[in-house]
């Protein structure tokens, strides 16, 4: 069994996982029908059902570095499905590995910026420029 340990550097904004999934009301059949009916005359099923939607769909997970655009981390390996853990939503800036005590960071640019305030005004957050902060994230595996 062996031990390994790495660090990001993370341009962003830190979110409560609660407001990054949102409840919709979507068709649950594609018939065409009065969306005034409860159910579908040709298939049975309601015409309305709720569906859950995450945000993060639209992100990419924090691997693809060298990429760009708006990721996502989370502060440990498991917290994706650990309902007690934040993300982050950003850039990563710099990263460490096994055996590799440092690595150059690259500067927070103003394009970087925006794309985080455009995705706070899309998704309605209560946050502005301010919460825009850099975060240092260590994950350790065995």
């Amino acid at each position: 069994m062996g031990y390994d340990a790495y660090s990001h550097v993370i341009y962003g904004i830190e979110v409560d996982r609660k407001i990054l999934e949102k409840t919709e009301r979507v068709r649950s059949c594609n018939h065409n029908i009065d969306e005034k009916s409860k159910f579908c005359p040709e298939c049975g099923k309601p015409v309305w059902v709720e569906s859950t939607v995450s945000v993060l769909d639209n992100l990419h997970d924090d691997d693809p570095y060298d990429k760009g655009g708006l990721s996502y981390f989370v502060e440990s390996g498991d917290a994706y499905n650990n309902k007690n853990y934040n993300f982050m939503i950003g850039f990563r800036l710099g990263k460490t590995g096994y055996n590799q005590n440092r690595d150059y960071v690259k500067q927070p640019t103003d394009t970087m910026k925006e794309q985080i305030l455009d995705f706070i005004r899309e998704n309605n957050l209560n946050m502005t420029e301010k919460d825009i902060k850099m975060i240092v994230y260590t994950y350790h595996s065995y």
